[in-house]
C-alpha cells in the first residue's frame, strides 16, 4: 500500500510539473528543441545557413536570397546538433525546419531587434530583418547590429551601390511563415503581430489577436485559481487528518487531470482564433 502511494505521489509531482511548465512556457516561452531533416546539396553549405528546396532536382537544397524568398525551407546545422534527425542515405546536409537554430544574419535591412521577422538578403544564405510583407525563415531571439560580438564586416553589392555590412550569427526560432509591418494605427506591438503572423502563416487582424490573448488570459488565471484552491485546500485536509493523504492526493492528481485539460482546450481555442 505505501508503494502505490509513493508511486501515485510521483505521479502527482510529474504532471503538476507539466502543468507549471505550460503555463510558464506560455507566459515566457522558452527555446525549442530543433528537429532536421536530411537533404542533399551540391552547395557547400555552412551551418547557420538559409537554404531553400531546389525546384530543378528532389530532395535538394540551395542556398536563399531574395530571388529565392518562394522556396525558404530553413537552417543549415551541424550533423547531430539536433535533437531529432530524419535523413536518407544519400542526405549530406541537416536542415532544421522547426525548432531554434543559430543563423546567418546581417544588418543590411538595419539593426535587428529580439522578436524581429527573418527574411533572406541578398546575400547567399544570409539573413537580414524582415520590413515588408513576405515570408520569413523564423524570429530573432536575440538583438544583433554591427557591435554584436562575433559579427564581421563584408562589403556587398546593393542596389544603391557598394555597401558596408555586419554579418553574424544569432538564435532563431525556425518556422517558415508570414510577416507582416505593424501598420501606423495598430495598438499591438510589433513582437505580438509577427508571432501571430508567424503562427498563422499570414496577415492576422487585430481583433483575431486580442481575442485570442483574452483567451489565453482567462485560461492561465482559471487553472491558477483551481490549483491554488486544490492546493491549498489538500494541505488542510491532510493537517487535519494525516491518514486521508492518499485519498486528497487522489483527488489533487484529478484536478491536474482537469487543468491539463483546461490549458489544451485553450491552446487549441488560441491557435484556432488566430489561424481563422
Amino acid at each position: 500500500m505505501k508503494r502505490w502511494t509513493t508511486i501515485r505521489e510521483l505521479r502527482l509531482h510529474r504532471l503538476l510539473g507539466i502543468v507549471l511548465g505550460l503555463i510558464v512556457f506560455m507566459i515566457n516561452p522558452v527555446r525549442a528543441a530543433a528537429l532536421s531533416q536530411g537533404y542533399k546539396s551540391s552547395e557547400a553549405l555552412t551551418s547557420g545557413s538559409l537554404v531553400g528546396l531546389d525546384p530543378t532536382a528532389d530532395n535538394t537544397v540551395r542556398l536563399s536570397n531574395t530571388d529565392r524568398v518562394g522556396e525558404l525551407l530553413g537552417v543549415v546545422v551541424d550533423n547531430g546538433s539536433s535533437l531529432l534527425s530524419v535523413s536518407s542515405d544519400n542526405a549530406n546536409v541537416q536542415v532544421v525546419t522547426t525548432g531554434t537554430a543559430t543563423t546567418l544574419v546581417s544588418n543590411v535591412n538595419g539593426d535587428i531587434k529580439k522578436g524581429d521577422g527573418i527574411t533572406v538578403s541578398p546575400i547567399n544564405g544570409v539573413g537580414m530583418k524582415a520590413t515588408a510583407p513576405g515570408r520569413i525563415v523564423g524570429l530573432a531571439q536575440e538583438d544583433f547590429s554591427a557591435s554584436t560580438a562575433g559579427a564581421v564586416s563584408q562589403t556587398v553589392n546593393a542596389k544603391s551601390g557598394k555597401q558596408q555590412v555586419a554579418i553574424g550569427g544569432i538564435s532563431l526560432v525556425v518556422s517558415v511563415g508570414y510577416y507582416t509591418p505593424k501598420s501606423a494605427d495598430s495598438v499591438l506591438p510589433q513582437s505580438v503581430q509577427n508571432l501571430a503572423s508567424f503562427l498563422a502563416g499570414r496577415q492576422v487582424s487585430t481583433f483575431r489577436i486580442i481575442t485570442a490573448s483574452i483567451l489565453l488570459l482567462l485560461g492561465i488565471i482559471l487553472v491558477v485559481i483551481i490549483l491554488n484552491s486544490a492546493v491549498r485546500s489538500s494541505m488542510e485536509s491532510i493537517g487535519r487528518n494525516p491518514l486521508a493523504r492518499s485519498a486528497v492526493s487522489s483527488g489533487l492528481f484529478k484536478v491536474l487531470l482537469l487543468t491539463l485539460a483546461i490549458l489544451l482546450v485553450t491552446f487549441g481555442s488560441v491557435y484556432f482564433v488566430i489561424r481563422g
